[in-house]
Order: C-alpha cells, then structure tokens, then sequence
C-alpha cells in the first residue's frame, strides 16, 4: 500500500482499521505498507490512517474498499 499525503516522518506508521502495519518511510510525502492477506480476504471498507508517534497526531481516514477479494 502506497500512502502520499505531507509531513511523513522515519517513524510514522501506517494504521489499517487502526493496526498499526509495517511501514516504510519513503519520504515526508510518500510511505509505503505491507497489507496482510488476512486484511483482504474478505470484502467490505477500511479506514487507513497516518500515526506520528513524534507528536502522536493521526491523520484523516481514507477508505479503502475491498469489494472482490482474491481467491
């Protein structure tokens, strides 16, 4: 999962319904995250966030949809 938004530090993380998720800092406009399959098995909407632990601020959600999950 790429996210781009502003801001992003090395240690902002990535969060899917609120789980945090193994995030890489691209740069302070662009993160990348590793989705489990688990997270896309079945099919429905799921917020992902931005959390900086520097200052603990939390991004808007964005939604992202799973509306025909791989077999």
């Amino acid at each position: 999962l790429t996210v781009t938004g502003s801001g992003y530090t090395a240690s902002s993380v990535v969060r899917w319904s609120g789980v945090a998720l193994p995030t890489n800092f691209v740069s302070p406009t662009q993160l990348t995250a590793a989705v489990a399959a688990a997270n896309v098995a079945n099919a429905g909407s799921f917020d992902v966030t931005v959390r900086r632990p520097d200052d603990g601020a939390i991004s808007a959600a964005s939604t992202f949809t799973v509306s025909a999950p791989p077999n």
